[in-house]
Protein backbone atom coordinates (compact mmCIF):
# COMPACT_ATOMS: atom_id res chain seq x y z
CA UNK A 1 0.00 0.00 0.00
CA UNK A 2 1.02 3.53 -1.31
CA UNK A 3 -0.73 6.37 0.26
CA UNK A 4 -0.14 10.14 0.08
CA UNK A 5 -1.80 13.43 1.63
CA UNK A 6 -2.14 15.04 -1.76
CA UNK A 7 -1.14 14.16 -5.15
CA UNK A 8 -0.79 17.34 -6.01
CA UNK A 9 1.69 19.79 -4.34
CA UNK A 10 1.76 23.49 -4.78
CA UNK A 11 5.48 25.57 -4.33
CA UNK A 12 4.67 29.64 -4.39
CA UNK A 13 7.24 31.67 -5.29
CA UNK A 14 7.92 32.37 -2.02
CA UNK A 15 8.52 28.63 -1.01
CA UNK A 16 10.95 27.82 -4.10
CA UNK A 17 14.05 27.36 -2.27
CA UNK A 18 12.47 26.86 0.95
CA UNK A 19 9.79 23.51 -0.37
CA UNK A 20 6.98 22.27 0.46
CA UNK A 21 5.59 18.66 2.15
CA UNK A 22 4.57 15.57 0.74
CA UNK A 23 3.94 12.96 3.34
CA UNK A 24 4.18 9.79 2.29
CA UNK A 25 2.79 6.41 3.82
CA UNK A 26 3.78 2.50 2.58
CA UNK A 27 3.83 -0.78 4.10
CA UNK A 28 5.89 -2.12 1.38
CA UNK A 29 9.00 -3.49 3.63
CA UNK A 30 11.39 -2.28 0.57
CA UNK A 31 10.27 1.38 1.20
CA UNK A 32 9.55 3.33 -1.83
CA UNK A 33 11.39 4.96 -4.80
CA UNK A 34 10.95 8.47 -7.50
CA UNK A 35 11.35 8.04 -10.61
CA UNK A 36 10.88 10.70 -13.86
CA UNK A 37 11.98 13.92 -11.91
CA UNK A 38 12.12 16.80 -13.15
CA UNK A 39 15.31 18.34 -13.45
CA UNK A 40 14.27 22.11 -11.76
CA UNK A 41 12.88 19.72 -9.23
CA UNK A 42 14.83 18.92 -5.98
CA UNK A 43 13.73 16.19 -3.31
CA UNK A 44 14.65 16.38 0.14
CA UNK A 45 14.92 11.99 -0.26
CA UNK A 46 14.99 10.32 -3.43
CA UNK A 47 13.93 6.88 -1.79
CA UNK A 48 13.45 4.60 1.70
CA UNK A 49 14.26 1.10 2.27
CA UNK A 50 11.86 0.38 5.18
CA UNK A 51 8.12 0.61 5.33
CA UNK A 52 6.55 3.45 7.57
CA UNK A 53 5.67 7.81 6.98
CA UNK A 54 8.10 10.27 5.63
CA UNK A 55 7.64 13.78 4.73
CA UNK A 56 9.43 14.57 1.39
CA UNK A 57 10.07 18.10 0.92
CA UNK A 58 9.61 19.34 -2.48
CA UNK A 59 11.57 22.54 -3.75
CA UNK A 60 11.69 24.39 -7.28
CA UNK A 61 15.20 25.15 -8.59
CA UNK A 62 15.71 28.48 -10.11
CA UNK A 63 11.83 28.76 -11.85
CA UNK A 64 9.08 31.31 -11.16
CA UNK A 65 6.82 29.27 -13.28
CA UNK A 66 6.91 25.53 -13.85
CA UNK A 67 4.40 22.26 -14.18
CA UNK A 68 5.49 19.00 -14.38
CA UNK A 69 5.46 15.26 -12.47
CA UNK A 70 7.07 12.52 -11.21
CA UNK A 71 6.34 8.88 -10.38
CA UNK A 72 6.21 7.63 -6.77
CA UNK A 73 6.83 3.52 -6.53
CA UNK A 74 6.49 0.90 -4.11
CA UNK A 75 6.42 -2.10 -4.74
CA UNK A 76 3.87 -3.38 -7.32
CA UNK A 77 1.73 0.14 -6.75
CA UNK A 78 2.87 3.51 -8.16
CA UNK A 79 1.43 6.77 -8.63
CA UNK A 80 2.05 10.28 -10.15
CA UNK A 81 2.63 13.58 -7.89
CA UNK A 82 2.11 16.52 -9.75
CA UNK A 83 4.26 19.69 -9.00
CA UNK A 84 3.35 23.44 -9.64
CA UNK A 85 5.67 26.13 -9.04
CA UNK A 86 3.96 29.49 -9.36
CA UNK A 87 1.15 31.32 -11.20
CA UNK A 88 0.21 33.23 -14.19
CA UNK A 89 -0.89 35.97 -13.70
CA UNK A 90 -4.87 35.67 -13.85
CA UNK A 91 -5.15 32.64 -12.03
CA UNK A 92 -4.58 34.95 -8.72
CA UNK A 93 -8.11 36.66 -10.17
CA UNK A 94 -11.50 35.15 -8.53
CA UNK A 95 -13.41 33.61 -10.53
CA UNK A 96 -15.94 36.13 -9.93
CA UNK A 97 -16.99 39.29 -8.88
CA UNK A 98 -18.15 40.52 -5.22
CA UNK A 99 -22.12 40.69 -4.95
CA UNK A 100 -24.29 41.36 -2.09
CA UNK A 101 -22.92 42.95 1.02
CA UNK A 102 -25.51 46.29 1.22
CA UNK A 103 -24.20 47.32 4.29
CA UNK A 104 -20.65 48.24 2.55
CA UNK A 105 -22.90 50.23 -0.10
CA UNK A 106 -25.53 49.58 -2.20
CA UNK A 107 -27.56 51.77 -5.12
CA UNK A 108 -31.01 52.97 -3.40
CA UNK A 109 -34.05 53.53 -5.46
CA UNK A 110 -34.84 51.72 -8.69
CA UNK A 111 -32.45 49.47 -10.76
CA UNK A 112 -31.68 47.64 -7.77
CA UNK A 113 -30.60 43.88 -7.86
CA UNK A 114 -29.85 41.23 -5.45
CA UNK A 115 -26.54 41.77 -6.60
CA UNK A 116 -26.66 45.27 -4.69
CA UNK A 117 -29.00 44.74 -1.81
CA UNK A 118 -28.21 41.04 -0.48
CA UNK A 119 -26.93 41.48 2.94
CA UNK A 120 -24.18 38.58 3.38
CA UNK A 121 -21.00 39.18 0.93
CA UNK A 122 -20.96 36.81 -1.47
CA UNK A 123 -19.25 35.83 -5.24
CA UNK A 124 -21.46 37.07 -7.99
CA UNK A 125 -23.64 33.85 -9.67
CA UNK A 126 -22.00 35.11 -13.02
CA UNK A 127 -20.12 38.08 -14.46
CA UNK A 128 -22.66 39.23 -16.68
CA UNK A 129 -24.19 43.00 -16.38
CA UNK A 130 -26.37 43.08 -13.54
CA UNK A 131 -24.93 39.97 -11.31
CA UNK A 132 -21.80 42.44 -9.38
CA UNK A 133 -21.96 44.71 -6.53
CA UNK A 134 -20.53 47.87 -6.41
CA UNK A 135 -18.62 49.58 -4.17
CA UNK A 136 -16.61 52.68 -3.46
CA UNK A 137 -12.83 53.14 -2.51
CA UNK A 138 -13.32 54.14 0.89
CA UNK A 139 -14.88 50.27 1.83
CA UNK A 140 -12.28 48.62 -0.81
CA UNK A 141 -9.63 50.17 1.79
CA UNK A 142 -10.98 50.19 5.00
CA UNK A 143 -10.51 53.79 5.03
CA UNK A 144 -12.92 56.01 7.07
CA UNK A 145 -14.91 58.88 5.61
CA UNK A 146 -17.70 60.72 7.20
CA UNK A 147 -19.95 60.90 4.38
CA UNK A 148 -19.33 57.26 2.14
CA UNK A 149 -17.61 55.40 4.65
CA UNK A 150 -18.42 57.05 8.26
CA UNK A 151 -18.32 53.27 10.01
CA UNK A 152 -14.71 52.60 8.71
CA UNK A 153 -15.93 49.35 7.29
CA UNK A 154 -13.53 47.08 5.97
CA UNK A 155 -14.26 44.99 2.65
CA UNK A 156 -12.03 42.89 2.94
CA UNK A 157 -12.16 42.04 6.57
CA UNK A 158 -15.20 40.15 5.77
CA UNK A 159 -15.98 36.54 6.57
CA UNK A 160 -15.90 35.61 2.95
CA UNK A 161 -12.63 37.00 1.65
CA UNK A 162 -9.96 37.44 5.04
CA UNK A 163 -6.92 35.70 5.28
CA UNK A 164 -7.74 34.62 1.83
CA UNK A 165 -8.05 37.18 -0.71
CA UNK A 166 -6.77 40.92 -1.04
CA UNK A 167 -7.29 43.83 -3.16
CA UNK A 168 -5.10 43.54 -6.30
CA UNK A 169 -2.56 46.31 -6.85
CA UNK A 170 -2.54 47.92 -10.05
CA UNK A 171 0.70 46.19 -11.00
CA UNK A 172 -1.02 42.87 -9.94
CA UNK A 173 -3.43 43.87 -12.67
CA UNK A 174 -1.38 44.91 -15.28
CA UNK A 175 -0.30 41.23 -15.42
CA UNK A 176 -3.49 40.46 -16.79
CA UNK A 177 -4.90 43.69 -18.63
CA UNK A 178 -1.98 45.75 -19.97
CA UNK A 179 -1.16 48.32 -17.92
CA UNK A 180 -1.74 51.51 -20.14
CA UNK A 181 -4.10 53.03 -23.05
CA UNK A 182 -4.03 51.92 -26.75
CA UNK A 183 -5.49 54.00 -28.98
CA UNK A 184 -7.16 52.82 -32.38
CA UNK A 185 -7.59 49.28 -31.58
CA UNK A 186 -10.94 49.01 -32.54
CA UNK A 187 -9.01 49.83 -35.71
CA UNK A 188 -6.26 47.85 -37.63
CA UNK A 189 -4.20 50.84 -38.33
CA UNK A 190 -0.57 49.97 -36.31
CA UNK A 191 0.29 51.20 -33.60
CA UNK A 192 3.47 53.25 -32.93
CA UNK A 193 6.35 52.25 -31.27
CA UNK A 194 5.43 53.89 -28.54
CA UNK A 195 2.53 51.69 -28.08
CA UNK A 196 4.57 48.46 -28.98
CA UNK A 197 7.13 48.35 -27.19
CA UNK A 198 6.57 48.79 -23.27
CA UNK A 199 8.29 48.33 -20.15
CA UNK A 200 6.09 47.60 -17.64
CA UNK A 201 6.29 47.26 -13.94
CA UNK A 202 3.97 44.28 -12.93
CA UNK A 203 3.72 42.31 -9.76
CA UNK A 204 3.16 38.13 -9.93
CA UNK A 205 2.51 36.51 -6.98
CA UNK A 206 4.77 39.09 -4.57
CA UNK A 207 7.25 39.22 -7.45
CA UNK A 208 8.11 42.99 -8.64
CA UNK A 209 10.36 43.31 -12.06
CA UNK A 210 10.03 45.61 -14.88
CA UNK A 211 9.69 43.86 -18.17
CA UNK A 212 9.93 44.44 -21.48
CA UNK A 213 6.74 44.09 -23.59
CA UNK A 214 5.83 43.80 -26.97
CA UNK A 215 2.20 44.59 -28.61
CA UNK A 216 0.71 44.05 -32.02
CA UNK A 217 -2.64 44.16 -33.76
CA UNK A 218 -3.77 40.97 -35.94
CA UNK A 219 -7.34 42.74 -36.76
CA UNK A 220 -10.22 45.22 -35.43
CA UNK A 221 -10.51 44.27 -31.67
CA UNK A 222 -7.62 41.55 -31.85
CA UNK A 223 -3.71 41.85 -30.39
CA UNK A 224 -1.00 39.91 -29.81
CA UNK A 225 1.48 40.39 -26.85
CA UNK A 226 4.96 38.85 -26.17
CA UNK A 227 4.94 39.91 -22.40
CA UNK A 228 7.31 39.89 -19.67
CA UNK A 229 10.59 39.64 -21.49
CA UNK A 230 13.98 40.45 -19.30
CA UNK A 231 14.36 43.55 -18.30
CA UNK A 232 15.67 46.61 -20.35
CA UNK A 233 15.10 49.97 -18.85
CA UNK A 234 12.59 51.49 -16.72
CA UNK A 235 13.38 49.97 -13.34
CA UNK A 236 13.81 51.45 -9.93
CA UNK A 237 13.76 50.01 -6.57
CA UNK A 238 10.43 48.43 -5.86
CA UNK A 239 10.80 46.95 -9.38
CA UNK A 240 14.32 45.84 -10.68
CA UNK A 241 14.71 44.95 -13.93
CA UNK A 242 13.54 41.27 -14.65
CA UNK A 243 16.85 39.45 -14.96
CA UNK A 244 15.67 36.43 -17.35
CA UNK A 245 13.04 35.34 -19.71
CA UNK A 246 11.80 32.70 -17.69
CA UNK A 247 8.36 34.58 -17.16
CA UNK A 248 7.70 35.67 -20.84
CA UNK A 249 4.24 34.61 -22.10
CA UNK A 250 2.35 35.50 -25.47
CA UNK A 251 -0.76 36.81 -25.30
CA UNK A 252 -4.03 37.25 -27.27
CA UNK A 253 -6.72 39.81 -26.43
CA UNK A 254 -10.40 39.89 -28.48
CA UNK A 255 -13.64 41.43 -27.98
CA UNK A 256 -15.82 38.76 -28.14
CA UNK A 257 -19.97 38.60 -28.70
CA UNK A 258 -21.64 37.01 -25.45
CA UNK A 259 -24.62 35.50 -25.29
CA UNK A 260 -26.36 34.84 -21.52
CA UNK A 261 -29.61 32.64 -20.55
CA UNK A 262 -32.74 34.72 -20.83
CA UNK A 263 -31.96 36.19 -24.38
CA UNK A 264 -29.32 38.73 -23.54
CA UNK A 265 -26.23 39.54 -25.19
CA UNK A 266 -23.02 41.29 -24.07
CA UNK A 267 -19.23 41.68 -24.51
CA UNK A 268 -16.39 40.34 -23.23
CA UNK A 269 -12.55 40.48 -23.53
CA UNK A 270 -11.21 37.10 -24.17
CA UNK A 271 -7.91 37.03 -23.19
CA UNK A 272 -5.35 33.46 -24.24
CA UNK A 273 -1.80 32.75 -22.56
CA UNK A 274 0.83 30.85 -23.46
CA UNK A 275 3.77 30.84 -21.45
CA UNK A 276 6.90 30.36 -22.74
CA UNK A 277 9.82 30.87 -20.42
CA UNK A 278 10.44 27.22 -20.56
CA UNK A 279 10.96 27.08 -23.99
CA UNK A 280 14.42 26.76 -25.76
CA UNK A 281 13.42 29.07 -28.45
CA UNK A 282 10.91 31.97 -27.97
CA UNK A 283 9.35 33.48 -30.71
CA UNK A 284 9.40 37.39 -32.01
CA UNK A 285 6.21 39.38 -31.50
CA UNK A 286 6.10 39.06 -35.21
CA UNK A 287 5.60 35.16 -35.04
CA UNK A 288 2.32 35.60 -33.20
CA UNK A 289 0.07 35.73 -36.03
CA UNK A 290 -3.63 34.36 -35.84
CA UNK A 291 -2.87 31.48 -37.44
CA UNK A 292 0.33 30.36 -34.26
CA UNK A 293 -2.28 30.55 -32.38
CA UNK A 294 -4.54 28.42 -34.01
CA UNK A 295 -1.20 26.11 -34.00
CA UNK A 296 -0.70 26.59 -30.24
CA UNK A 297 -4.49 25.26 -30.09
CA UNK A 298 -3.75 22.38 -31.31
CA UNK A 299 -1.36 21.04 -28.09
CA UNK A 300 -3.72 20.08 -25.49
CA UNK A 301 -2.73 22.35 -22.12
CA UNK A 302 -0.74 24.53 -24.06
CA UNK A 303 -3.24 27.72 -24.37
CA UNK A 304 -4.82 28.85 -20.88
CA UNK A 305 -8.15 30.91 -21.57
CA UNK A 306 -9.26 34.02 -19.42
CA UNK A 307 -12.87 35.63 -20.13
CA UNK A 308 -13.53 39.35 -18.35
CA UNK A 309 -17.07 40.66 -18.85
CA UNK A 310 -18.18 43.52 -18.67
CA UNK A 311 -20.17 44.65 -15.89
CA UNK A 312 -20.71 47.70 -15.93
CA UNK A 313 -20.14 50.54 -12.97
CA UNK A 314 -22.69 52.51 -10.91
CA UNK A 315 -22.48 56.39 -11.70
CA UNK A 316 -23.81 58.72 -9.16
CA UNK A 317 -26.33 61.39 -9.81
CA UNK A 318 -23.62 64.04 -8.64
CA UNK A 319 -20.27 64.71 -9.44
CA UNK A 320 -20.57 66.32 -6.02
CA UNK A 321 -18.53 63.69 -3.36
CA UNK A 322 -20.76 65.12 -0.42
CA UNK A 323 -23.94 63.90 -2.41
CA UNK A 324 -22.99 60.53 -1.00
CA UNK A 325 -25.23 58.96 1.88
CA UNK A 326 -24.11 58.09 5.01
CA UNK A 327 -23.47 54.38 5.12
CA UNK A 328 -21.83 54.17 2.01
CA UNK A 329 -24.95 53.77 0.02
CA UNK A 330 -24.57 56.24 -3.28
CA UNK A 331 -27.37 57.47 -4.89
CA UNK A 332 -27.41 56.96 -9.03
CA UNK A 333 -27.80 53.99 -11.35
CA UNK A 334 -25.46 51.60 -12.88
CA UNK A 335 -23.89 52.95 -16.25
CA UNK A 336 -22.43 51.46 -19.13
CA UNK A 337 -23.17 47.83 -18.73
CA UNK A 338 -21.98 45.88 -21.35
CA UNK A 339 -19.73 48.66 -22.34
CA UNK A 340 -17.12 48.72 -19.73
CA UNK A 341 -15.69 47.07 -16.71
CA UNK A 342 -13.77 48.96 -14.04
CA UNK A 343 -12.48 47.73 -11.02
CA UNK A 344 -10.58 49.27 -7.70
CA UNK A 345 -6.79 48.73 -6.87
CA UNK A 346 -4.99 48.85 -4.12
CA UNK A 347 -2.52 51.32 -5.53
CA UNK A 348 -2.20 54.68 -3.76
CA UNK A 349 -4.07 57.59 -5.04
CA UNK A 350 -2.51 60.15 -6.89
CA UNK A 351 -2.49 64.14 -5.13
CA UNK A 352 -5.39 65.26 -3.66
CA UNK A 353 -8.51 63.43 -1.69
CA UNK A 354 -11.47 62.37 -4.46
CA UNK A 355 -9.27 60.48 -6.59
CA UNK A 356 -8.19 56.83 -6.57
CA UNK A 357 -6.57 54.08 -9.13
CA UNK A 358 -8.83 51.69 -11.02
CA UNK A 359 -8.22 49.94 -13.94
CA UNK A 360 -10.46 48.61 -16.73
CA UNK A 361 -11.23 48.34 -20.45
CA UNK A 362 -13.70 51.62 -21.54
CA UNK A 363 -15.47 53.09 -24.19
CA UNK A 364 -14.17 50.25 -26.73
CA UNK A 365 -17.03 52.01 -28.67
CA UNK A 366 -14.35 55.32 -29.11
CA UNK A 367 -11.35 53.30 -29.52
CA UNK A 368 -10.21 53.44 -26.12
CA UNK A 369 -9.18 50.38 -25.21
CA UNK A 370 -7.24 49.09 -22.11
CA UNK A 371 -5.95 51.28 -19.47
CA UNK A 372 -6.00 52.28 -15.92
CA UNK A 373 -7.25 56.05 -14.86
CA UNK A 374 -7.95 57.77 -11.40
CA UNK A 375 -11.65 57.98 -10.86
CA UNK A 376 -13.46 59.66 -7.77
CA UNK A 377 -13.24 57.85 -4.55
CA UNK A 378 -17.20 57.67 -4.19
CA UNK A 379 -17.95 56.04 -7.13
CA UNK A 380 -19.19 52.43 -7.10
CA UNK A 381 -16.72 49.91 -9.00
CA UNK A 382 -16.48 45.75 -9.49
CA UNK A 383 -14.07 43.79 -6.69
CA UNK A 384 -12.39 41.27 -8.24
CA UNK A 385 -10.41 39.59 -5.26
CA UNK A 386 -7.22 37.97 -5.73
CA UNK A 387 -5.86 35.16 -3.75
CA UNK A 388 -3.02 35.54 -1.65
CA UNK A 389 0.19 34.47 -2.75
CA UNK A 390 0.26 31.54 -1.12
CA UNK A 391 -3.41 29.94 -1.55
Amino acid sequence: RLTVDKREVYIPFSAATTGRPLTITTENTGGWTTADVPAWCTLSNTQTTTDGTVVLNIKATNKLYARGSFKLKAGAAEMEIKVKVGKLPPEYMSEYNLAGGSAYGYIPGTGATAAQTDGPLRWANDNQFGASGYYNWYVCTGTTDATHNPNGLKLFEDPLLKDKYHLPSAEEWGGILPPHSFIAWNSYTELTIDERLRHEKINIGGQKHTYKSEYKLLSPWKMSALRFQKGVQGANAEYPLAPDNSMVCAYFYELKSVNYPGGSSGNAVNIRIVYLGGDAAIPTINQLTAAWWQTQAQTPGRVFNYTIERSGYLSPLSSNPSSGIPGGTIPGSVSQLNTAFNFWTSSPPPPGTSQAWRYGYTAFENGHAIGEAHQPKYRGYSVRPFHNYDE
